[in-house]
């Protein structure tokens, strides 16, 4: 069910700006660069008073939340491309013997 409140606060979901945004994204992109072997992590963040803080990473990070949000199914995503690009990757390396 698509609500654009919350059933319990009243608070606005719907077109809900999250604060410190590009201090998040910026901060997960340098975490996910410390693990270069992994293709898809998913981030667990909180945004405190005094910025964006990590709490855990996902090595299975429920695609099934990413296909509600974006209300398609994931293979009609950007992600596909990349996930397709990396498996490539990957297999070319495999086939002779570099690492990734």
């Amino acid at each position: 069910t698509w609500i654009e409140r919350h059933p319990i606060t009243n608070g606005l979901i719907t077109g809900r700006e999250l604060p410190c945004w590009t201090e998040v994204v910026a901060l997960i992109e340098r975490a996910h660069a410390t693990l270069p072997d992994r293709i898809g992590i998913g981030w667990d963040v909180a945004i405190t008073s005094n910025g964006p803080v990590i709490i855990e990473a996902n090595n299975q990070w429920g695609l099934d939340m990413v296909q509600r949000t974006y209300r398609e199914p994931i293979g009609d995503s950007p992600f596909a491309k990349m996930y397709a690009f990396h498996i490539r990757r990957a297999e070319q390396a495999l086939a002779t013997g570099k690492s990734l």
